[in-house]
């Protein structure tokens, strides 16, 4: 087809959180499609909007995980490092951040530790705006020094699944090592001590851990143990889950369409009957409280953190 406006801009529309496969049952990795012909497009200076400039710093982040992380935990050798991702490494992680250290030792977890591995970027971000020469090289930056690790415990959905699906087609496989925050607490937790949180809790499935990675009832076996009950379900939830409307290319794009998809997840969880939102994306639950002033959405790691031991 010709590039021009009315074609090139369909491809900057995904979200890829890969609910285009639910709703049709084409079997095709669309996403994946899409960010290649960015990437193209990107190359012949034809994109519809620019990059946004990159301003993830990593000594920053650094600093802001060293002075958030307890003493003990910041260490050079350890068995298993944590790797928020960059949704977390900034002033509105924070309290995710703490929830995750709180969580760490309610399970009484002696061996997740951070260091400056833990801020190092695994290639989604570059990825996602088109820069694969950026994204191979942070991808096995990180891939070599994985290396020294038996467990890399994963904050971020999307780096959950760039490590273990995306990885591998770049020639570097650590989805062994890669396990998500919730993966690890949820082999570790004592659940003889059920239902501490008050609140009625709706869950939503981040794409990236839903969709992407299959991860859906972890969470919900969390959920039920803080409450004492089943999650309330959504009325579009697991494979149907709406996305957060979060991301680029989208919000660059077609803000106004993002924003509506957002729209359409409040008001799912609004029309429900919860208390409270839940999810274990950091990215949707910065998107969700923007959307609306005075949601109470929380990132599960919040939840949990209030168990006493």
């Amino acid at each position: 087809v010709p590039l021009d406006r009315e074609t090139i801009l369909p491809t900057y529309m995904c979200h890829d959180c890969l609910s285009c496969r639910e709703a049709c049952n084409h079997d095709q990795d669309v996403p994946s499609m899409l960010a290649e012909s960015r990437i193209e497009l990107a190359g012949s200076g034809q994109e519809p909007v620019s990059s946004p400039t990159d301003t993830f710093d990593m000594e920053e982040s650094w600093r802001l995980l060293r002075d958030t992380a307890p003493s003990w935990r910041r260490v050079e050798e350890c068995q298993a490092l944590l790797v928020p991702g960059r949704e977390l490494l900034h002033k509105d992680g924070i309290k995710i951040l703490q929830a995750i250290f709180r969580v760490l030792d309610l399970v009484d977890d002696k061996v997740v530790g951070v260091n400056r591995d833990s801020v190092l970027e695994c290639g989604h971000h570059p990825y996602a705006h088109a820069d694969i020469e950026g994204a191979t090289r942070e991808a096995t930056r990180a891939f070599n020094r994985y290396g020294r690790y038996s467990r890399v415990v994963l904050g971020s959905p999307h780096c959950a699944s760039f490590m273990r699906l995306k990885w591998p087609e770049m020639g570097m496989d650590r989805s062994k090592q890669a396990v998500t925050i919730l993966e690890f607490v949820g082999k570790k937790v004592d659940v003889s001590n059920p239902g501490f949180y008050p609140k009625r809790v709706a869950y939503h499935d981040p794409c990236h851990l839903g969709r992407h990675l299959g991860l859906y009832q972890v969470a919900r076996d969390l959920l039920k143990w803080a409450t004492n009950h089943r999650p309330v379900e959504l009325a579009y939830s697991r494979n149907r889950a709406y996305c957060c409307g979060g991301g680029y290319p989208v919000e660059a794009v077609a803000p106004q369409a993002a924003d509506r998809v957002t729209d359409m997840l409040v008001e799912l969880f609004e029309n429900s009957g919860a208390d409270v939102l839940a999810t274990s994306c950091g990215r949707c639950k910065q998107r969700l409280k923007k959307a609306r002033k005075g949601l109470k959405v929380f990132h599960l790691m919040e939840i949990i953190g209030k168990a006493k031991k």
